[in-house]
């Protein structure tokens, strides 16, 4: 072996030997991890892998800051749905997790809820993650997270990587965060089915709004099945007197026509200061892409394509005024102005292809559309082949303000409210995504066969494709394998990730391989 090898191995020792350090003499090492499982037993059972319990009421006695584990299985009794979990602390969250992400289901049978976290007089939720469960026929909202007062709000709870179907309560959501509720994250999960809402953000009542601050949507897809709702208005992703929360990369999709058609994004009176980026609104029947009420609302680098109605945005203040700036958006499609109703819309840096007349501030591509407006138009081929990008050498290819593109680029992530260099294609879960949301339909992505491209219909390839071109190779490449402590399947390990991969191999869920592998990985920057 020579010099340099063995100092990269003596380094990666190094290394390793000192991540081990800092987690034995941290609070994870406080931490314990638990099991349960529906074949469990709360009487003998003591916990363990071996030796589970059944329910979570059993496990939760044993307070916050611990692992919480769900073994593959039907939960489907009394005490197997997720029911206020303890809290934990700033550094050492409570964690209830599947041991294998969608192989532990969560089923109400319309008689109990899902997952719940809800405060009251002794219970504030806070420091809580909930990863990989898959849920459905909860009695009311699928997941529903909400606080008990504005001193008491719930914070800190992260959904992770979690799906469900339908809401119990039929002018009800099927996930959201809930009244007094502030700087929480659902991320990399998916929803559909029956409700009035599917994605809710709510802190209207008691008024005055708000009572929900800092909530952050990333990576939630969701679409609106059906509905036997008694109260007006339908909507996809609603936020609903709630302030300064952010949508990143989040996706309305395939929606059938509802009754009483809102937005597939609401913003609706008494919710301001939010911000909706790089999102995408695919074939979402006749909702409005954009409903938006009194507001001051940031819309960047947005791509919008099928839906009925004529108009990308509607202002729904009942009367209000607001203001709304478009930033760097793709439109298809619609006939009519891109806004109706009330209010201030600054629109900069976008493209319009076949579309009806639009007002613009600067910057404004129009291709096969209506007449120009605003400082620096352009018109004619914009060569858009894609939805999610704008090609490099064409037309709207950095000619906006201060070389920016006309038009938008969702291709990278966001990260709280800021764009990084990390990749969003393939998206992340879909085969897990199109098994679940797939079950009972094969309308829009859920066809079966084969996309252009050559290989299967994926969300992917489905939105990619939307407008008859085959899937680039670098975006639908399938032959990209994530290591089992990349989390995020971002092709990175984090340290974060390496620090929880490694609480994995204490409880005996991965080998020492592994993890000298994502070590590796990490050291490389991997």
């Amino acid at each position: 072996m020579n010099t340099n090898k063995r100092l990269l191995v003596s380094t990666s020792v190094l290394v390793f030997c000192f991540v081990i350090f800092l987690i034995l003499n941290s609070n994870i090492a406080s931490a314990a991890t638990y099991y349960v499982s529906a074949t469990g037993n709360d009487t003998t059972g003591v916990g363990s892998s071996i030796n589970p319990w059944k329910t979570t009421t059993k496990a939760f006695i044993m307070g916050g800051g611990h692992v919480y584990v769900l073994k593959d299985g039907l939960y489907d009794y009394n005490g197997g749905n997720i029911t206020n979990p303890p809290s934990g602390t700033v550094n050492q969250y409570t964690m209830v997790m599947a041991e294998n992400d969608g192989k532990a289901i969560i089923d109400g049978q319309k008689l109990r809820r899902t997952i719940s976290i809800r405060g009251n007089s002794n219970y504030q939720p806070r420091y809580i993650s909930v990863i990989g469960f898959h849920t459905k026929n909860s009695s009311d909202s699928a997941i529903e997270v909400s606080g008990y007062s504005d001193s008491a709000r719930a914070h800190h709870i992260e959904i992770k990587r979690i799906s469900g179907k339908d809401s119990g309560n039929i002018n009800g959501d099927v996930a959201g965060f809930g009244m007094y509720t502030e700087d929480n994250l659902m991320e990399d999960s998916w929803f559909w089915g029956k409700a009035r809402t599917i994605v809710m953000n709510y802190g209207h009542y008691p008024e005055p709004p708000p009572h929900t601050y800092r909530n952050t949507f990333r990576r939630v897809v969701a679409r609106f099945d059906a509905t036997d709702a008694t109260s007006g208005g339908q909507n996809v992703f609603t936020n609903y007197g709630a302030d300064d929360s952010i949508y990143e990369n989040s996706i309305a999709i395939d929606a059938n026509n509802a009754p009483d058609p809102y937005g597939a994004f609401r913003n609706r009176p008494g919710a301001s200061n939010n911000k909706f980026l790089g999102n995408m609104i695919l074939n979402v029947g006749n909702f409005y892409p954009f409903d938006i009420g009194d507001s001051t609302i940031e819309i960047a680098n947005c791509a919008v394509k099928g839906t009925s109605q004529n108009n990308y945005a509607r202002n729904y203040g009942q009367g209000k005024v607001s203001v709304v700036n478009f930033n760097q958006c793709t439109f298809i499609g619609s006939t009519g102005p891109i806004f109706i109703g009330d209010g201030t819309l600054a629109t900069n840096n976008s493209l319009f292809k076949d579309s009806g007349s639009a007002v613009c501030v600067s910057n404004c591509h129009w291709d096969n559309s209506g007449s120009t407006s605003g400082t620096n138009p352009s018109s004619g081929d914009s060569g858009l082949l894609y939805l999610p990008r704008v090609e490099k050498g064409s037309a709207v290819d950095g000619t906006g303000n201060n070389g920016a593109d006309r038009g938008a680029n969702i291709v990278k992530r966001y990260l709280n409210g800021v764009l990084t260099d990390e990749d969003l294609w393939p998206w992340p879960y879909e085969d897990r995504l199109k098994t679940e949301m797939c079950l009972d339909t094969n309308r829009g992505f859920c066809a079966q066969g084969n996309g252009l491209y050559g290989g299967p219909i994926t969300l992917t390839s489905y939105i990619w494709e939307y407008l008859g071109n085959s899937c680039p190779a670098e975006i639908c490449n399938y032959n990209i394998q994530y290591h089992l402590a990349d989390t995020n399947q971002n092709n990175k390990i984090e340290m974060a990730e390496l620090i929880a991969f490694i609480g994995k191999w204490k409880s005996a869920q991965v080998n020492l391989n592994d993890v000298l592998t994502a070590l590796d990985k990490w050291l490389k920057g991997m």
